[in-house]
């Protein structure tokens, strides 16, 4: 089976992507060699609904790689850098700080054993900022394991704060007919991460 992959950065006609080494697919995938050929699907789904305005984006472990090309996307189109949140366990494990600061971001990091940044997880430092915000972002975008999302969904509806999720199931076909991909609708239908998302309105499903 394939394995879902998000797109990091877009350089001209290269596409780079950042995975972590958990099984037989993505050690595979390490051991493949310059000039060898891989078979890709994609893009896949629906992204990001571009808002201009004031925005953060909130990733934790692999999940914030996506939210770089989101980014650099927000940067070109408006002329905007937004907030960027790190969650991870330590520091030897934040991924991705360098590429949103040289997109011109500011970059504020949570470690779960505070070796580096704010000590605690990432939702936790999202909700100390909104809480001092003068005026709240127009939008949050999100990346990263289903408890972080899931918490920082109900601190987005308290903060009365729009939000964007991107999920991360495993999937199968990759276009919709296996069905293997689903989540709850909050309308009580099943909707597919590959093709009604990866990225559904934190109001459009049950976390």
């Amino acid at each position: 089976m394939r394995r879902p992959l998000s797109i990091h950065l877009v350089k001209g006609s290269h596409l780079e992507i950042i995975y972590k080494v958990v099984g037989r697919g993505t050690e595979k995938l390490a051991q493949v060699k310059v000039q060898e050929k891989i078979d890709v699907i994609g893009p896949l789904g629906h992204g990001y609904a571009l808002t201009a305005g004031k925005t953060i984006l909130v990733g934790g472990g692999t999940g914030i790689a996506s939210l770089a090309f989101l980014a650099a996307t927000l940067k070109n189109k408006y002329n905007q850098v937004p907030i960027v949140l790190i969650g991870a366990r330590n520091k030897d494990e934040l991924l991705c700080s360098e590429a949103f600061e040289k997109i011109g971001c500011t970059v504020k990091v949570a470690t779960d054993d505070g070796s580096q940044g704010f000590h605690g997880l990432v939702t936790e430092l999202f909700r100390e900022m909104a809480a001092i915000f003068s005026t709240h972002p127009n939008m949050v975008y999100a990346c990263g394991p289903l408890p972080m999302l899931r918490e920082l969904v109900r601190l987005c509806r308290h903060f009365r704060i729009p939000c964007e999720v991107s999920l991360e199931e495993h999937m199968g076909c990759g276009v919709g007919a296996c069905m293997g991909c689903v989540v709850k609708g909050t309308k009580g239908e099943y909707l597919r991460v590959c093709k009604d998302g990866p990225v559904f309105n934190a109001n459009e499903v049950v976390l």
